[in-house]
């Protein structure tokens, strides 16, 4: 694996208060942290060149592991989160 450097969003783009909106109604929980985010993700290469970027999904990183699963309410919980940021940017 590349493990490159860390990159970040600015939380007042319009994007990333979009995304982070829509995160809050889905989830009926206010988000007051961002997580600035080293590793091999390709956010690293769009956020290097300046477009705003958030990695979200299903899960939790702390079981992104070997046999990693999760629990079916948390897809459907994403699944309503993707369609929420779709309208609201439409």
């Amino acid at each position: 694996k590349e493990i490159g450097l860390g990159w970040t969003s600015d939380e007042n783009s319009p994007f990333i208060k979009t995304v982070k909106e829509a995160l809050e109604s889905i989830t009926n929980v206010k988000i007051t942290e961002f997580m600035h985010k080293l590793g091999a993700s390709d956010c690293r290469f769009y956020s290097n060149a300046g477009i705003p970027t958030i990695n979200v999904g299903a899960g939790q990183m702390k079981l992104h592991v070997p046999d990693e699963n999760i629990e079916w309410k948390q897809v459907e919980q994403a699944e309503k989160f993707y369609f929420e940021i779709a309208k609201r940017i439409i």
